[in-house]
């Protein structure tokens, strides 16, 4: 402690001259800077990672604006096409489990049981990759994962009306929203400006 205190006395001490005084003012500025700089490392390296990115439930729930602009480009997916039964959003927090956030159209969910299952194992690789496919379900349906820049967190589902079959020009514009999504959640507060600003 004492050794603090005489150091510390000693950075506030006279100097005999200008020029060992501007050398002492360098050299403090010198070190706070690197101390700034290694602490910024450090809280961005080791710190920031261990957040993570969260699923698509726990954003929603932080933010109601949000979630009522994301409810806006469900229920534009579902008047894009009039063989859409429903959308639904769905939050995925793990390997399996898919949690229901909100759906427009028929309130019946098209994965009941709050899980993925055998069989959606090439679909799981597709939405890692950030692709739409269509499930192995009784019921024509799409869907699409909701990516943030680490990993997928959400999915959409569209199911169809029985016979309907979707046109590629449908697919299209659902993948769109689901990336519309996914930049909406996980992008800077600038860009998430810019999207909602631009409304289609």
């Amino acid at each position: 402690m004492k050794e603090f205190i005489k150091l510390f006395r000693n950075v506030l001490a006279p100097e005999s001259d200008w020029a060992t005084f501007i050398r002492k003012i360098i050299s403090i500025l010198v070190t706070a800077g690197v101390t700034a700089t290694g602490f910024s490392i450090y809280y961005q390296v080791y710190r920031a990672p261990q957040l993570g990115e969260q699923p698509v439930s726990t954003l929603l729930a932080e933010n109601g604006d949000k979630e009522d602009y994301i409810r806006g480009i469900l229920e534009t997916i579902k008047q894009s096409d009039s063989s859409i039964r429903s959308v639904w959003l769905y939050s995925w927090p793990d390997a399996l489990q898919i949690v229901p956030v909100m759906y427009v159209g028929d309130s019946l969910n098209p994965l009941p049981g709050g899980a993925l299952v055998r069989g959606d194992e090439s679909a799981i690789g597709y939405w890692l990759f950030g692709d739409c496919v269509e499930l192995d379900r009784n019921f024509v349906n799409y869907a699409c994962p909701i990516n943030g820049q680490e990993d997928s967190w959400g999915l959409i589902v569209i199911s169809y009306e029985e016979g309907r079959a979707p046109t590629m020009a449908c697919h299209r514009k659902i993948a769109a929203a689901a990336h519309r999504i996914g930049l909406l959640l996980y992008s800077n507060v600038i860009h998430i400006d810019t999207i909602t600003d631009n409304k289609t």
